[in-house]
This record gives C-alpha cells, sequence and structure tokens, in this order.
C-alpha cells in the first residue's frame, strides 16, 4: 500500500480554468527555522540517517529535502545561462503561461536574482511545453516583462521528472533550493522562499531539520489525502454536514496545503444546505484577522467563484440584506485576488462576480481588458467569446434587436 504523499491544493480553483489551462496550487513547504548548517549522513539511496519513523505502508518520494540534487537539464535558456560552478546556491523554478501566481511571482524571483547577486545566487525558471504554454507564447511574454533571472525552456520535459515527479509535486508554482553542497535543501511555493534562502546562502540552515520537517508535512498529506476521499465521497452523496466537517479537520492538518477546502465548505453551506446567514458568517470567519487562510490566493479565488456559483445558479436575491453582504463579500474577495495575482483566472472570476452583482458593462469591460494584456491567442478566444456572450445577452435583456442566447454565461461546478 502506498499513500499519495502529493495533493493539488487548487483542484477547487482548476475547474474555473479547466478550459483555459492546467491547474495550479501552492506546492509544499517544508518548514524549518534557521540554525547552524548541520551535515547530512548519507544512507542508503542517498537518504539522510536516520530517517523520521513513518506511518506503516507509507512510503517516501524519490526526491525529498536533503537528497542529493539532480541535475537541471533543458534544451535552451530563453534567458541567461546555466547555472555556474558548484558552490553557488541556485533555485529551481517550475512554471507556465497559464499559471496566474506563477506569473504574479516573476518580479519576486527578478528581486531576489538582484539582491543577492549571480555570484551567489543562480534563478533557474524551468518550463516546458503544453496546449497552453508554447515556445511563441512563452517569447513573447518575456520580450513583454523582462526577467532578471535565466529561463529555460525543457522541450523534452527532461528536468520536470527529475524534479517535480521524483518530489511528487504536481502543483506549480514550485520551487527547489539547491544548497552550495548540491542538496535540495527546501522545496516549496516561491512566495515563501525568502527567509529559508536567507539561511541557506548565508549558511545558518539546519539541514537535517528541514528534512525531518519536511518528512513530517509529508506524512501530514497522507493523512489528509484519506479524509479527502472521504470528503468526495460526501459530496457525491450530498452528505454538506459532513463535507462542513471534514473541510476543518484536513485545514487543521495544514492549513497552507488544504486551506482551499475551507472555501469549497462555503459552498456546501451557502448552495448545499441553501443556509446563507451560516454561510454569511462562515465565509467571514474565514476572512477574519487572525484566520491562517485569510490572504491565500486560492481561498479568495473559490469564495469568489462560489459566489458567481450561487448568483449565475439564481440563488441569491440581492433584495435580501444577506444575500447582497454575500455578493458584497465575493466582490472583495475577487478584488484582493486580483491584487494578488492580476491573471485570466482572477479577471475572469472578477468579471463574474460583477455580473451576478447587475453590473455587466464593469463585468465586460473586464474581460476585454485581460484579454488585451494576454499573450496566448487561446485565452484571448476564450474571454473573447465570453465577452461576445454576455453582450448578446446584455442586449436581449435591454430590448435592443434581441439575438438568442444559447445556454447560461460559464459557470463553474
Amino acid at each position: 500500500m502506498r499513500f499519495s504523499t502529493q495533493f493539488n491544493a487548487g483542484v477547487a480553483v482548476c475547474l474555473l480554468i479547466e478550459t483555459l489551462g492546467p491547474a495550479m496550487a501552492n506546492a509544499a513547504e517544508p518548514g524549518g527555522a534557521p540554525a547552524e548548517a548541520a551535515p547530512v549522513v548519507s544512507g542508503s539511496a542517498g537518504r539522510s540517517a536516520p530517517e523520521p519513523a513513518l506511518p506503516a505502508g507509507f512510503e517516501l518520494p524519490k526526491l525529498v529535502v536533503g537528497d542529493p540534487a539532480p541535475p537541471v537539464s533543458v534544451d535552451e535558456y530563453l534567458v541567461g545561462g546555466s547555472p555556474k560552478s558548484p558552490g553557488t546556491i541556485t533555485v529551481v523554478e517550475f512554471w507556465a503561461l497559464w499559471c496566474g501566481p506563477c506569473l504574479a511571482g516573476m518580479p519576486h524571483l527578478s528581486e531576489l536574482q538582484k539582491q543577492w547577486g549571480t555570484d551567489r545566487l543562480q534563478i533557474v525558471g524551468v518550463t516546458s511545453p503544453d496546449r497552453n504554454n508554447q515556445k511563441p507564447d512563452v517569447v513573447k511574454f518575456l520580450q513583454q516583462k523582462p526577467v532578471e533571472y535565466a529561463i529555460g525552456w525543457d522541450e523534452q520535459r527532461r528536468t520536470w521528472p527529475l524534479f517535480m515527479s521524483a518530489a511528487e509535486q504536481k502543483a506549480i508554482p514550485c520551487a527547489f533550493v539547491i544548497d552550495a553542497q548540491n542538496r535540495i535543501a527546501w522545496i516549496g511555493h516561491p512566495g515563501k522562499i525568502d527567509a529559508p534562502l536567507k539561511s541557506i546562502i548565508e549558511g545558518r540552515w539546519d539541514i537535517a531539520r528541514a528534512r525531518t520537517e519536511y518528512i513530517k508535512r509529508l506524512v501530514g498529506k497522507g493523512t489528509g489525502q484519506s479524509l479527502l476521499a472521504q470528503y468526495r465521497e460526501a459530496v457525491k452523496a450530498k452528505d454538506w454536514e459532513r463535507t462542513v466537517t471534514l473541510a476543518a479537520q484536513v485545514r487543521a492538518i495544514d492549513p497552507e496545503e488544504f486551506g482551499v477546502w475551507s472555501a469549497n465548505a462555503f459552498g456546501s453551506i451557502l448552495s448545499g444546505l441553501g443556509d446563507h446567514p451560516r454561510a454569511l458568517v462562515y465565509a467571514n470567519g474565514l476572512l477574519a484577522p487572525d484566520s491562517e487562510v485569510k490572504d491565500q490566493l486560492e481561498v479568495l479565488e473559490r469564495l469568489a467563484s462560489l459566489v458567481a456559483d450561487a448568483g449565475d445558479a439564481g440563488e441569491l436575491k440581492p433584495a435580501e440584506p444577506t444575500d447582497q453582504e454575500i455578493l458584497d463579500l465575493g466582490l472583495a474577495c475577487a478584488l484582493r485576488a486580483r491584487e494578488l495575482s492580476s491573471s485570466v483566472v482572477t479577471s475572469r472570476t472578477l468579471a463574474r462576480v460583477r455580473w451576478v452583482r447587475g453590473e455587466r458593462r464593469e463585468a465586460i469591460a473586464i474581460l476585454r481588458e485581460a484579454a488585451k494584456k494576454e499573450t496566448s491567442d487561446f485565452r484571448v478566444k476564450v474571454l473573447e467569446s465570453m465577452a461576445e456572450h454576455w453582450e448578446r445577452q446584455l442586449t436581449s435583456e435591454n430590448g435592443d434587436q434581441p439575438k438568442p442566447v444559447e445556454g447560461k454565461p460559464d459557470r463553474t461546478p
């Protein structure tokens, strides 16, 4: 029996963009406070010894913190060049054009590269071809928005299996920090990289402790996976109360990894149980100052999307004070999500929330503006098609040369 140690925390979010590109979500962060560097004692297959105790049947991924780093093998560098000689700290970050958080984090990585200099740090962004991430689009994007670090084009996807697959990481953006001894010192979301990277560069990183904490977190994910399987069964059975309970349990295991399921529970209360006052109280709790998930992009985006879903389904009545508050909350979440990541996903969600609030012209304008900024012809077509659909519907509602409207605006499951 093998427990899966990777879960895409953006599964719910990716339902929103299944026509726009693959899922996105935060990768895992091992944690661990800075301390004096501790050596890794090599064991079988390059493992540190001793290993933390693991539950029966649990197997570690092939690559975890403390293991020797695999080589970075890309076909060409679109920006910069290959990492320098051994001894330079290297960050290998996986990204794609369709990943909003990836694009939002690129200026941050550029600042880190400038801050530490290429003699101490080499950042390499690695991207590979897929339907929504073609080389001409990537080249065009980099020309429009230059970066200060190397960008590798992995046409044959040789680096992905060495890092992402070996570490059982499926969600991007995801960064791997390689220390001066060519060991994987940290794995996580690049937005959380600053403190560990500083300790690693300054020689204060306790890699043994980081490894232990990382493995503990992987074990927690395995437990979370079991709960999520129960969650999905509860959804199939429409046992909405159980989904709320399970969402709280899985969030308690790891708020960063599983926080988005708290937002899903909001949908269970709002649309499943139809208890709008309770849903409003619940959502406000997620956004409270002391909440661990209040600033998570996936949580904010999902809350806004669920409000848009309820509006599309006719479940929200603006004349009802509670429903208007829910619509206001959805707008606040959509605006905050767009601040954190100005991407096609957050723009589309903001437009959907504006639309169900009755702000039709504003909704169409958001889609048109997002289409102008897009580098992918595919995503431009999606946005333009949605805007045209809404324009026809608006014309029909106003009684001006009505045209048949096929269906309703796109609705997230």
